[in-house]
């Protein structure tokens, strides 16, 4: 069975949270609830269903499944289940999932303009090159290396001009492809795209907000400090976040107060850091990590809609951009050489 996409995972996750909400048998609603599922979400269903038949608890039947789903989601069930607010973390979950599909069509979107100027002065830039160049032969146009390396022969001439709009549109299908699969509930699953400035900090803001949600569920629960870090971390699934939850979880076991970790303490999420700092019983910790959980998600969608705003602009005017300048050099360049050439005494 393939990886699930974004949209079969959010389809299961709402699924499952109306479920939870509603406090029935989870196996018999999920199996009624297949049926009208898309086919990925509904064999996931299905496959849910029949662990829970079985006599396993929900956070044993989703983990059973995690072949097929994402680290972070089986996490973010255990962790809900363990705090015994299950409705709560998938809630959150839904919510980052959510914006993360939005956060792809949004990237994806913004290059295709882009992506169609580029081939289309490539072809214009072959075509110029093969049948417009010849003509000003007599006044040495053809003399520059760009052009004879574009000056084909009719037999070549449409592998050539087709060559960069098929590689373009399979790059395309690649990354779409790519986008589709639910790796990460903060990442866009393509690699370039996650490191756009914009698209860095949706990701990023998106992964604290996950993160100190999950610890303030763990923590209004009672879980033990320790636990909660590495369970929240584990749920994100963010090597640096995991790792400082890790290193804290492990200092405390051994006794260090919270304010004398060191490096540990200092990577992780700002509001995070606070709360753990200013905060002596849980009930108060579980409260501040709510607070900046909120903070974070209402960092992440500003930012998201900022993205919408300036990324299909900075797209459009770097790629096409220069696209077209690459274009306006190689093809007007040697004409207005051969002008000057001539205005020369």
């Amino acid at each position: 069975m393939p990886a699930p996409t974004i949209d079969d995972l959010i389809t299961l996750n709402q699924e499952i949270l109306a479920i939870a909400r509603a406090r029935v048998p989870v196996a018999g609603e999920l199996v009624a609830a297949a049926k009208q599922m898309p086919a990925g979400a509904a064999m996931l269903a299905e496959l849910i269903a029949n662990e829970l038949e079985k006599g396993k608890t929900l956070d044993q039947a989703v983990a059973a499944q995690q072949a097929r789903l994402p680290k972070f989601y089986t996490a973010v069930v255990a962790a809900g289940v363990n705090a015994g607010r299950l409705p709560a973390a998938l809630e959150g979950l839904s919510e980052a999932l959510s914006r993360m599909r939005s956060l792809r069509w949004r990237v994806l979107s913004a290059f295709v303009y882009p992506l169609f100027v580029v081939a289309l002065a490539w072809v214009l830039a072959v075509v110029a090159a093969t049948y417009l160049a010849p003509t000003f032969d007599w006044m040495e146009l053809g003399r520059s290396p760009a052009i004879n390396a574009l000056r084909v022969s009719p037999t070549v001439f449409w592998p050539l001009v087709l060559s960069v709009p098929i590689a373009l549109s399979l790059l395309a299908l690649v990354n779409f492809i790519g986008a589709m699969r639910a790796r990460r509930s903060f990442s866009t699953g393509v690699w370039l795209a996650d490191r756009l400035p914009g698209v860095r900090a949706v990701c990023r803001w998106t992964a604290y907000a996950n993160f100190a949600e999950l610890l303030s569920l763990l923590t209004a629960h009672r879980a033990p400090l320790p636990e909660a870090l590495r369970m929240a971390g584990d749920a994100v699934d963010w090597r640096p976040l995991s790792d400082a939850a890790g290193s804290l979880a492990t200092e405390v076991e051994a006794g260090k107060p919270v304010e004398s970790a060191g490096p540990s303490l200092r990577r992780l999420p700002p509001l995070v850091r606070l709360a753990l700092l200013s905060s002596a019983d849980q009930p108060s910790l579980a409260a501040l990590l709510a607070q900046g959980a909120d903070s974070y998600h209402r960092r992440a969608l500003a930012s998201l809609n900022n993205l919408g705003l300036f990324l299909p602009a900075a797209a459009t005017a770097l790629v096409g951009g220069s696209a077209v300048a690459v274009y306006a050099l190689l093809v007007l360049g040697p004409y207005f050489n051969s002008l000057s050439d001539l205005a020369r005494p």
